[in-house]
């Protein structure tokens, strides 16, 4: 599922030939694979030597023949995740190479036009050093025709001839300077193209790996849900049950470490036991039978439903202004159906998760650093930013003036194009939540963007 997510279709939803996704692990067999057909797992992956010994979180492309085409390969290894190292896995993306150049641009249906991004930081600068290059030339030419021309006028009749030398010159400079011209404005308008697809990928990522993070939480909260220690307690309430409880949510907590905190709220809302000791007495305090996370959760019939509280601030963390909120009802003996008696409720470090996964979605330079001024963040149903990686010119709270193709996506849609945000022009691909599995997503959207136009650091700071 995850390997064929990424890969392009047609209009009967089969993958174009000649592309190719596959994991390798640390030995270079393959262990998963798009199309096992041509890449068996189980089997050694006959691969360049480097794209078999990379250093952690290492990325690097090339090209290669691959079942009789010319194609190129992008490599990637695992850098881990929070506290997780990993298993020293690859992953591998083949295409073809004519699709890297496949699709011819019409400079006159850009977004920015040619010149302007000749300019920009998007093109490289061997580009923008040869557009310079040109323009000198061409002013070189038009002033030697012109000095020839009034060099011949001076002759008189003997400098009859060369007019039409000098200004045959100019005609031949001016053609092919402006060939030039042409062929570096469509290569520009290539690259600006590629950077936007590049930029609806990579916010296509950020928002699938939100996803499936969320999808574990709305796992884990139904099992727990079920736990004896619970349902127990608020059977029979008493000092000695809750404490038990909150031991109970401890221990899961402590191999859950992306939970701030888990709390057990009885049918009237007030909490008996949470997984952070320190904090019991203080929320035994908090009635949360108002709270729109508490009522959900106890409406729900059977343990196969779970509820959630989008970003909102919340009492029941004093540390943190936004909480996201997993809750599950609990049922007498654990039962699957029938009315809930209490409710199991998870505060997700879902902010620290979210972080992570944006700063690795940053579009990065030729170096592997990210492209300074560049930002990613996650905005709710209504648009509002609700974390992000510069909380300068993105802060969380603000919503920003993006166009209604960016806000008002379907589900599982994305695009890209030109945003004007604080008086500066980025580039900015967007994509919509598409959910994973049974689970269907909170309505979010990812944002990648990257300035047009270079950033000085004291502009910037």
């Amino acid at each position: 599922m995850i390997l064929d997510d990424y890969m392009p279709t047609d209009s009967r939803g089969r993958v174009l030939d000649g592309w190719y996704s596959f994991f390798t692990d640390g030995t270079g067999t393959i262990i998963g694979s798009s199309d096992p057909a041509v890449v068996p797992v189980s089997t050694y992956a006959h691969l360049p030597r480097r794209h078999r010994s990379l250093s952690k979180g290492e990325r690097i492309n090339d090209y290669l023949i691959f079942e009789g085409e010319d194609s190129a390969i992008f490599t990637a290894k695992t850098d881990g995740y929070l506290e997780y190292p990993g298993l020293g896995w690859n992953s591998h993306l083949v295409l073809p190479k004519s699709a890297i150049f496949s699709q011819r641009v019409d400079a006159s249906k850009s977004l920015l036009q040619p010149e302007d991004l000749l300019h920009s930081q998007i093109i490289p600068d061997v580009n923008k050093e040869t557009y310079i290059k040109i323009q000198d030339d061409k002013e070189s030419i038009q002033l030697i025709s012109l000095n020839g021309i009034v060099f011949a006028s001076k002759l008189g009749k003997r400098g009859v001839a060369l007019g039409p030398i000098f200004d045959q010159i100019t005609k031949t400079g001016d053609f092919a300077t402006s060939m030039m011209e042409k062929l570096l404005a469509e290569m520009a308008v290539g690259e600006l193209e590629m950077n936007l697809r590049a930029l609806e990928n990579s916010s296509k990522q950020a928002i699938d790996v939100i996803d499936r993070n969320l999808f574990e939480r709305a796992a884990d909260i139904r099992w727990w849900s079920t736990d004896q220690y619970f349902w127990s307690a608020l059977e029979s309430p008493g000092e000695d049950v809750y404490e038990a409880a909150s031991k109970r949510l401890k221990v899961i907590n402590a191999s859950y470490t992306m939970y701030r905190n888990l709390v057990l709220a009885d049918r009237n809302g007030d909490i008996v036991a949470c997984s952070r000791l320190e904090m019991r007495n203080e929320l035994r305090k908090l009635n949360v039978s108002d709270h729109e996370w508490f009522q959900s959760g106890m409406r729900t019939a059977d343990s196969s439903e779970y509820a959630v509280q989008d970003v909102v601030q919340s009492p029941l963390e004093r540390t943190k202004d936004r909480s996201l909120i997993y809750v599950g009802g609990i049922r007498r003996n654990g039962v699957r159906q029938g009315e809930a008696i209490g409710v199991l409720g998870i505060l997700f470090d879902w902010d620290t998760e979210a972080q992570t996964i944006l700063r690795t979605c940053l579009p990065m330079d030729r170096l592997g650093s990210p492209i300074p001024g560049a930002a990613a963040f996650y905005t709710n149903r209504d648009g509002i930013i609700i974390e992000t990686t510069d909380p300068q010119r993105f802060a969380v709270g603000m919503k920003p003036r993006i166009a209604d193709e960016h806000h008002c996506l379907d589900r599982g849609a994305s695009c890209s194009g030109l945003l004007l945000h604080d008086q500066i022009r980025y580039l900015i691909g967007s994509s919509r939540t598409q959910g994973y599995r049974e689970y269907e997503g909170l309505r979010w959207s990812a944002h990648i963007v990257r300035p047009v136009d270079a950033i000085s650091v004291q502009a910037y700071s």
